[in-house]
């Protein structure tokens, strides 16, 4: 049975085909390096210098980092909002590994027209042993049975008086 032979010129543009489909689709993509890129780079949020991840603001495209780690600037106060509820930060410290934050529904008033529910689910938190679950309401009526109530006089914001529930 006689080889097939290929005219060289068939032969070269097969073998140039393949071998620029294998080059380019092993090469990193410019949208991919420039994602990494953007990503890496630290910012600035208000008194907060240098962050990096697993934070990120809104400078930042939206696939970087973890959205609860998603930094907002609002009205001179970074913000972070996890579960649709928005928290101010008010300590940040990248280096501990620790953040202090408040609620921003109850920056103003402590008694909201609605309550609602603010755990932070342990997927991107983590909580030691040193912390415990506490509701506190302050100057005014919880409509809970007095007996669950431990009454003491707090010292806070202009000598404001509470009550703490614990449970």
């Amino acid at each position: 049975m006689p080889a097939i032979a290929f005219p060289p010129a068939i032969f070269v543009s097969v073998l140039l085909f393949f071998s620029v489909a294998a080059t380019t689709t092993s090469l990193p993509s410019d949208d991919t390096s420039t994602l990494s890129f953007k990503c890496a780079q630290t910012f600035d949020c208000g008194p907060f210098k240098n962050l990096s991840n697993p934070f990120t603001d809104t400078t930042h495209p939206e696939n970087c980092g973890t959205p609860e780690f998603r930094l907002s600037y609002d009205n001179d106060s970074p913000k972070l909002t996890i579960a649709s509820l928005s928290y101010q930060v008010l300590l940040l410290d990248q280096a501990a590994r620790t953040m202090t934050l408040a609620r921003s529904d109850l920056w103003n008033t402590t008694c909201p027209k609605q309550y609602t529910n603010s755990t932070l689910e342990p997927s991107g938190f983590t909580y030691t042993t040193d912390n415990e679950d506490l509701t506190i309401f302050f100057g005014c009526s919880s409509g809970l049975p007095a007996t669950l109530l431990i009454g003491f006089i707090a010292v806070l914001f202009e000598n404001v008086r509470g009550e703490i529930l614990v449970g």
